[in-house]
């Protein structure tokens, strides 16, 4: 877990899947990972990362895509190879996940649509980053793939939302939701941000825990690389653990993976 000495944190934010519900039968969920990790444990992160994409993509500048990773390495060989160095590289590592999951059938049905999916997907995510943030009294800056004017402005007001309205039942008010989310910047995959190429990895994990969840998958039809993701998800979701009532409130009120509707 992280330490709380690292006063200033980052999220990094990734989606997975469209938002559109009316595609649910060929893309039947969007997920969001925000990966959580403290400033002084980003350069060791870095350097080690970089080091993985020279060793097996032959370049540190080479830009991590989770759907790509397959047809890049081909063989099986290379591929198991991967997966035991992925492992130990994440295991390594300190940061957390939060997450959620919008099952699109169901919002389908219940007639949402992709703002409704965008809005409840930030809002929520960024509801337990700031619980976090306040509960760890950490300062917080989020940084988003960007996307789109449509999409990235959705993002900006949910993280807005909270500047404005704090969250009031855990008595967090606006100023303390100024003091804790700091900003929020924009960048894209050139940026080759480390962080963000690992929330992307991480993106099909709510997926796959739904699919084995209701027995679509088995752990055994899964590939060498999914395995290692769907172990590190589940070891890396935000678990709070405090002894002073306050603290244990706002630990008790963060779900690191929401599942919508």
């Amino acid at each position: 877990m992280i330490s709380s000495v690292d006063k200033k944190h980052y999220i990094f934010i990734d989606e997975s899947g469209t938002s559109d519900v009316k595609s649910y039968q060929t893309q039947p969920y969007f997920t969001l990972i925000g990966l959580v990790i403290g400033e002084n444990n980003r350069e060791k992160l870095k350097i080690d990362f970089e080091d993985l994409k020279l060793k097996h993509f032959g370049s540190k500048k080479y830009v991590i895509h989770g759907t790509e990773i397959r047809r890049f390495l081909k063989t099986d060989k290379k591929i198991k190879n991967f997966s035991i160095d992925l492992n130990k590289f994440l295991k390594k590592h300190n940061f957390f996940i939060l997450s959620t999951i919008v099952n699109k059938e169901k919002a389908f049905r219940l007639g949402w649509a992709k703002i409704t999916v965008l809005n409840r997907s930030y809002r929520l995510l960024f509801s337990n980053l700031l619980k976090f943030l306040v509960a760890k009294n950490l300062k917080g800056q989020v940084v988003s793939e960007a996307s789109n004017s449509e999409q990235d402005i959705i993002i900006y007001q949910n993280f807005f939302h909270y500047l404005v309205n704090g969250i009031s039942n855990l008595c967090i008010s606006p100023q303390d939701s100024k003091k804790h989310l700091t900003s929020i910047s924009f960048v894209t995959k050139l940026n080759n941000d480390s962080e963000e190429q690992i929330s992307d990895l991480y993106g099909i994990c709510p997926k796959i825990k739904e699919e084995l969840k209701n027995k679509i998958k088995t752990i055994e039809q899964l590939n060498p690389i999914q395995k290692v993701l769907i172990n590190s998800f589940e070891n890396k979701l935000f678990v709070g653990r405090a002894t002073k009532k306050d603290k244990a409130k706002l630990y008790k009120a963060i779900n690191p993976l929401v599942e919508m509707p």
